[in-house]
């Protein structure tokens, strides 16, 4: 059986193509790219014994929603370079998530940066909250 593998460590990646990649400072924990089929109900009045049919449909992505800890000279984070540059200007990014296993697994995704929103608690350090939501098919290698 298979050891679990320790995630700290994995990064996140943006890149304006599909290659140099940067790791964005800072992330917490992040969920991966989700995939959820729609389903489709195609029950009619030949269905079997009356039991409801489906068939899936498009398969529909959710938002990737996280935290950095918010470093406003960080280039990964900054409006030239960075989250607030790429929400800003609402250009489809290219991001991968590069696991911890043996083989470095990649998953590779097309997004646009949604929401970069710091916030300053009384007793901690900056955060941001961020999402991206992806746009097209995952790829894995």
């Amino acid at each position: 059986m298979a050891e679990p593998i320790f995630a700290q460590g994995t990064a996140l990646q943006m890149s304006d193509t599909d290659s140099n990649y940067t790791t964005i400072a800072h992330v917490g924990d992040f969920p991966f790219p989700d995939g959820q089929r729609d389903l489709i109900e195609v029950t009619d009045h030949d269905s079997p014994s009356g039991f409801e049919e489906h068939i899936l449909g498009l398969t529909r992505t959710g938002e990737i929603a996280f935290k950095v800890w918010y470093i406003p000279s960080d280039p990964t984070h900054d409006d030239s370079t960075g989250l607030i540059a790429a929400r800003d200007a609402g250009t489809l990014k290219y991001f991968q998530i590069v696991m911890t296993d043996a083989d470095s697994t990649i998953w590779k995704f097309q997004g646009r940066v949604r929401r970069f929103m710091p916030n300053a608690p009384v007793n901690g350090a900056y955060q941001a909250d961020v999402s991206i939501k992806p746009s097209g098919a995952t790829t894995y290698a």
